[in-house]
Formats: C-alpha cells, sequence, structure tokens
C-alpha cells in the first residue's frame, strides 16, 4: 500500500505544480517530501553549520524542488 502511495504522490508532482495542488494533494506531498529528505538532511548535519543547512534548504525551495511547508518541516527538524 505504501508504495503505491508514493508512486501516486511521485506521480502528482511531475504532472502539477504546488499551487495548483487541493489542500488534501499538497498536505500528503508535505509528508511525502519530509520523511524523504529527512536521511538527507541528516548526512548534511555532517558536513555543515546549522546556517548552511538552513541555507541549502531554503535554496531547494527556492528552487521549487519542495513545497513551503517542507521547507518548514526541515526546518524544524534541524533546530
Amino acid at each position: 500500500m505504501e508504495e503505491i502511495k508514493t508512486k501516486l504522490i511521485e506521480s502528482l508532482l511531475k504532472t502539477i505544480t504546488y499551487d495548483d495542488m487541493t489542500l488534501e494533494q499538497e498536505r500528503l506531498v508535505v509528508e511525502y517530501e519530509t520523511e524523504k529528505l529527512k536521511p538527507k538532511v541528516d548526512d548534511l548535519k555532517r558536513t555543515m553549520s546549522k546556517e548552511q543547512l538552513e541555507e541549502t534548504i531554503h535554496e531547494w525551495w527556492l528552487d521549487h524542488q519542495i513545497a513551503d511547508e517542507t521547507e518548514n518541516n526541515l526546518i524544524a527538524y534541524i533546530q
């Protein structure tokens, strides 16, 4: 079941923008992105200061790689 959910979310991310998502779609995407990126953030914590990591996460957001709330969740995660 989780694999199907993952495939649906990934397909959603490829087909519409964050602005075009419903609140429910965005909620699912934020949950997915946050959990997917936590291990990457953990790896980056080993080589970056907290400030550098916050900048990196913000750059992901600026590049439209993550949703607004995903950025907020990841910043909160590293605090």
